[in-house]
């Protein structure tokens, strides 16, 4: 055997079977383990998706409730001037009425 190079077959059919079944063990655990990571990879991935979804939801909640308080006091400030507005025209007639009264 000296004189002849060992080709990767006859390495592998030297081999104890022990050894060959630890390497065929190491490899499916390889495969195993990168399974694991890409479906761990993936279940982040979802994590930060569902959290993105509801971190947007959170926002358009406030941003509607933040819009709805702007439209009632608009519509405060707006019934407010109405009101001093008919006020005004109120105390304008009085006045005229007591102005030509004299």
């Amino acid at each position: 055997m000296k004189g002849k190079m060992l080709t990767e077959e006859d390495i592998w059919l030297k081999q104890p079977i022990c050894e060959t079944t630890k390497v065929s063990k190491h490899i499916e655990r390889r495969k195993n383990v990168k399974y694991v990571s890409t479906q761990n990879e993936q279940a982040a991935e979802n994590r930060m998706y569902e959290q993105f979804q509801e971190e947007a939801k959170r926002k358009l909640d406030e941003y509607k409730k933040t819009q709805e308080q702007r439209e009632n006091i608009a519509n405060e400030i707006i019934k407010g001037s109405q009101q001093v507005t008919s006020q005004h025209k109120m105390y304008e007639k009085y006045k005229q009425y007591f102005v030509n009264k004299k």
